[in-house]
């Protein structure tokens, strides 16, 4: 006789009964229940609660829409969504029944994303679990980064949705891709750099303008994004979005174009009339020449110095070593302008001409800073003509005075010098190549330094005095004289040389020739 109480079946806990969907026969020795979730509790406890108990009572059938499941929600990996046990009644239903009783279930959709699939997008999971959808098909209209240049980020939409909104990207995968609530959340968090206004357009892909200025450096004028042909100035969006974009004319020629006189820049950018070099005064900074070998103003020389022209403000030839009197207004460009560069790389050093030639690594830096403002260093240097000696950094016939620390004599010899360096040829004309010595000791050193006394006497034009003690002549294998004088029974030859070892007398000299007898160690002039 059936009891219509519960009982463990094989399957799982069952009505006893013998008219229901669901009714299964109890045996004699089956263990009865009086409820499905103390059958479930004490005979399934493995099984969830819920499921077990929805499939004990006996109306249950899978195939009718009358019978109702758990209505927990399991996970479904394959869509990436999550389902609820309940009838699948078809279309869009969430509902789909769960295979068997040991899956995790959750007692809300969200409980089910942010549990087992959280590394789905939650919005999204949720809106696709609930609406029986897939995750990659669910439209959340959120905003990601696209991967499309033209549009940095998109809305997460169908393109051929019917909405024709033109900020669809699609929809997205919703696995580790991070949505945001507005494409201005999303410009500002993922594309920090760039600006707000033209991202926000891009992204919106609707053709808005910003109306704002950005540097056109191959017309050496500022653009504005609006519509081709709706302004002068208009040019359309730049190329790159990376592109800084600024909010007048006057602010983009003075952070782009500061070379260009700023009235010309904004003239041209406002008009569309390409500025030419010529309509430039230049920055009048110091840049290095285009062979990189010394350094130049950034300016036209002989040109009129107009009012508020920017060599004004930098003076770039008042600090040493020029020294000049300050240009100022109606004045012509000095000789140091070698004309205005319209190169956007172009490295400025305003009016340090040091800065400038420390940049030029090759050339040492006093000889770029004295080649560049035509100015002499004062310096010694080695004679092209014969590297055997020393010259002078000076022009021939500088008369001392102030700041004159090597004067020259008319004839092209020094008069007066802190290092004695009085009688060396006084030379102006260097190369980038030349190096500059301080002293005329240091310029023998540096370039002869296997006999810089004789260095230092045949740039002065004197004679070594010698030393007057012996050493050994190796072309004569005879003992001479560290001296210069000539005349019959005169041991003197011509004076040692550096790496020559001297002795104070010809007996210590001539142990060194010990095969040779005294008469014939010793050279005499005859």
């Amino acid at each position: 006789v059936a009891t219509n109480i519960f009982w463990a079946a094989p399957e799982g806990c069952r009505t006893d009964c013998t008219t229901g969907a669901n009714c299964a026969t109890a045996p004699a020795s089956a263990v009865l229940y009086a409820t499905a979730d103390e059958c479930c509790k004490k005979a399934n406890a493995w099984v969830d609660l819920d499921y077990c108990s929805s499939r004990a009572v006996s109306t249950f059938d899978e195939s009718s829409s009358s019978s109702t499941g758990s209505n927990n929600w399991f996970v479904d990996y394959e869509d990436g969504v999550c389902r609820q046990d309940c009838y699948p009644a078809g279309g869009t239903s969430p509902c789909e029944w769960a295979d068997n009783g040991s899956l995790r279930f959750y007692d809300s959709s969200t409980a089910c994303c942010k549990a087992a699939l959280a590394s789905n997008n939650e919005a999204a999971c949720v809106a696709a679990s609930e609406s029986g959808s897939t995750i990659s098909t669910v439209q959340t209209r959120k905003w990601y980064v696209s991967t499309s240049g033209d549009q940095p980020c998109a809305m997460d939409c169908n393109t051929s949705s019917s909405s024709g909104d033109e900020a669809c990207g699609g929809t997205v995968s919703k696995t580790g891709v991070r949505l945001y609530e507005s494409v201005a959340e999303c410009c500002s968090t993922a594309y920090g750099w760039l600006n707000k206004d033209l991202c926000a357009a891009m992204s919106g892909n609707t053709g808005a303008d910003t109306d704002l200025w950005y540097v056109d450096y191959g017309a050496n004028a500022c653009k504005k994004d609006c519509a081709v042909g709706s302004d002068p100035a208009c040019d359309g969006r730049p190329d790159d979005i990376t592109t800084p974009m600024y909010t007048s004319a006057a602010a983009c020629c003075s952070a782009k174009l500061s070379w260009i006189d700023k009235d010309t820049c904004e003239t041209s950018s406002t008009t569309g009339v390409d500025p030419t070099d010529s309509d430039s005064p230049g920055t009048g900074e110091w840049r290095k020449n285009s062979a990189w070998s010394s350094c130049v103003l950034d300016c036209t020389a002989g040109d009129t110095i107009e009012t508020d022209d920017p060599i004004i403000d930098v003076q770039p030839l008042v600090p040493a070593p020029v020294s000049a009197p300050a240009l100022a207004a109606n004045d012509a460009y000095p000789d140091e302008c070698d004309g205005v560069i319209s190169d956007s790389s172009a490295v400025f050093y305003d009016a340090s001409v040091s800065n400038c030639c420390k940049s030029i690594n090759w050339v040492q830096e006093e000889t770029c800073v004295s080649i560049s403002t035509g100015v002499v260093s004062q310096m010694f240097f080695a004679d092209p003509s014969d590297r055997t000696k020393c010259v002078a950094h000076q022009v021939p016939g500088t008369a001392a005075g102030t700041g004159v620390t090597v004067a020259c004599a008319g004839t092209g010899d020094v008069v007066s010098a802190p290092s004695d360096a009085t009688g060396v040829t006084c030379q102006k004309d260097i190369t980038p190549d030349t190096k500059l010595y301080s002293t005329l000791e240091k310029c023998c050193e540096a370039n002869v330094n296997w006999d810089s006394e004789s260095c230092v006497h045949e740039s002065r034009g004197t004679e070594a005095p010698g030393s007057l003690k012996y050493y050994v002549d190796w072309t004569l294998s005879q003992c001479v004289q560290d001296c210069t004088v000539v005349g019959s029974g005169s041991s003197c030859k011509e004076l040692a040389k550096k790496w020559d070892v001297l002795y104070n007398d010809a007996n210590s000299c001539c142990e060194r020739l010990s095969w040779l007898s005294r008469s014939k160690c010793v050279y005499i002039q005859t």
